[in-house]
């Protein structure tokens, strides 16, 4: 009992000291909500956020789609990794597996033939399961082929360094390829 007691106390104490249960704004931010817009202001950029889409049932895909019939110009769509599954994109001389990962990056990519916005790729850490730096590489290579555009894979394949993208005048977003720090580089 003598042992159990302090022990007790001091798993109470850790447990009480790790949360609060107020509201914690650093002091520059404290009246954050007296410079917020207003909800009937209008929108300037729409931004879209999806990932995990390799997957051959996607709901969230249909979901996206009516979205982004809607959406202009001033509008951006990051795909956050996650576009293949199980693993990244296989070489042209593995036929059954490239062409099933084909398939699976086109159903995704049809999504955008008419949309007007921005596009960001962001890999994953299924895409780069696998086949590693090359096969982001060739995933890349897909994309861009198919979209007829360059400027949307971000970070380069196996660049760890973040990103800015000016979006607008009051907007940047900071892109980083998080699965780049996890990497087991003895294997890459």
């Amino acid at each position: 009992m003598n042992g159990r007691l302090p022990i007790a106390v001091l798993i109470a104490l850790l447990i009480q000291s790790c949360a609060n249960y107020q509201l914690n704004y650093h002091p520059d931010a404290k009246d954050w909500e007296q410079s917020a817009p207003s909800p009937s202001a209008a929108i300037k950029h729409q931004i879209f956020l999806i990932g995990g889409t390799g997957g051959a049932d996607n709901r969230a895909l249909s979901a996206l789609s009516r979205q982004l019939d809607g959406a202009g110009p001033n509008s951006s769509l990051l795909l956050l990794g996650n576009t293949l599954l199980p693993d990244g994109m296989p070489p042209k001389k593995m036929v059954a597996e490239r062409a099933a990962d084909e398939a699976r990056l086109e159903v995704q990519l049809q999504l955008l033939e008419d949309y007007t916005g921005n596009i960001y790729v962001i890999p994953g850490h299924t895409d780069w399961k696998g086949y590693g730096i090359p096969g982001l590489e060739r995933q890349k290579d897909f994309i861009e082929k198919r979209l007829d555009r360059d400027d949307v894979w971000f970070p380069d394949p196996g660049c760890g360094e973040p990103e800015e993208v000016e979006i607008g005048d009051d907007l940047i977003i900071v892109l980083i390829d998080s699965q780049w720090f996890l990497a087991d580089w003895d294997n890459q």
